[in-house]
């Protein structure tokens, strides 16, 4: 399930919302509630229900942070090639277990 969360301040009665591209044509369900007084959102990194999810930046130093500004995607180009991508990920003779009932291949 997609959640589309927003807080928005009404000015009068009449609210125009934005909704993420891949919802379009879809029916949705549209709950409008008010905060409770004195209620204010936390950012998703302050939030104590998300904390546990979400890793601290890395420190960097600054000569890190001159070659990032250089190259800002260091590992581009550097990866290896598919050469048979959809290729079985175990060799077909380890699925002879299965098909013999469970007894394997006997010999």
């Amino acid at each position: 399930m997609i959640a589309h969360r927003t807080i928005q301040k009404v000015a009068g009665t009449t609210l125009n919302l934005t909704v993420p591209a891949d919802l379009a044509g879809k029916v949705v369900e549209i709950l409008i509630q008010p905060l409770e007084s004195g209620e204010t959102p936390l950012a998703p990194e302050q939030d104590p229900r998300y904390a546990p999810y979400i890793m601290p930046k890395p420190a960097l130093t600054e000569e890190d942070k001159i070659l990032f500004e250089r190259n800002p995607y260091p590992l581009r180009g550097t990866g290896g090639k598919y050469l048979d991508p959809f290729e079985p990920a175990a060799p077909p003779e380890d699925w002879d277990v299965y098909r013999t009932g469970g007894e394997g291949k006997s010999g």
